[in-house]
């Protein structure tokens, strides 16, 4: 667990202020836990959000692009203050695929005609608590902290956000380039046969290539692979 700042718990506060209007309409039926909850998820989820367990936020999965299944919009939305205070509590969740199916699937922004994603008044609070996270974890030196970054730039271009609002928030610790630029490397570089770091091709090439390519600047300029990054 990791001790967070003033502005991140102002920021968590606003998410669970913004996603109030949000309940459980049946927490035996809530889709958000494979084959439904569990007794010991049911009562988690039963009693106050706060007090959900993270043991119990790890079993839930949000896999679907829309709210007919791995969760409604009034079930996702309910326990997301909760879910994203876990991560900045238990930042390890960040490298759980089930976590994380939240920005891939349930949270994007015009996704599907169904209308999964944020509302234009919900975007801002997930935003800001994002970028707050991952300027917290920048600036922590562990190995396992670093490597989280990367989850956390992919969820920012997974909601699509302006990309140099996560940038920013990198860019205000000077002095982390180094560990940062090694967190991004390590998530969204592919290596050709000299183990030369290049472009990422994928779903959102452009978004995640902005991030890759100040990494490798940040990388060259160290010295590359000879600095010992």
């Amino acid at each position: 667990m990791t001790e967070r700042s003033a502005s991140l718990t102002a920021a968590i506060a606003a998410l669970y202020e913004t996603f109030a209007p949000y309940r459980l309409e049946d927490p035996a039926r809530a889709g958000f836990f494979d084959f439904g909850p569990n007794e010991r998820e049911l009562r988690a989820i039963s009693g106050p959000l706060r007090d959900i367990p993270a043991e119990v936020v790890r079993t839930m999965e949000f896999y679907a692009p829309d709210w007919r299944s791995w969760g409604s919009e009034a079930e996702v939305k309910y326990v997301l203050p909760r879910v994203l205070e876990c991560l900045a509590l238990h930042p390890e969740l960040l490298g759980y695929p089930s976590t994380m199916s939240l920005f891939k699937h349930k949270l994007r922004r015009g996704l599907t005609p169904a209308g999964a994603g944020l509302r234009p008044h919900e975007r801002e609070p997930v935003a800001r608590f994002l970028e707050l996270l991952l300027e917290h974890q920048a600036t922590l030196s562990g190995a396992s902290e670093r490597r989280e970054l990367g989850y956390l730039v992919e969820a920012l271009v997974e909601l699509r956000f302006d990309d140099a609002r996560a940038l920013a928030a990198l860019d205000r610790h000077p002095a982390q380039h180094g560990p940062v630029a090694d967190a991004l490397l390590e998530h969204f570089r592919v290596r050709d046969a000299d183990e030369t770091p290049r472009g990422v091709f994928c779903e959102h090439e452009a978004g995640l290539r902005v991030y890759t390519d100040w990494a490798l600047e940040r990388w060259r300029a160290a010295g590359g692979w000879d600095a010992g990054w």
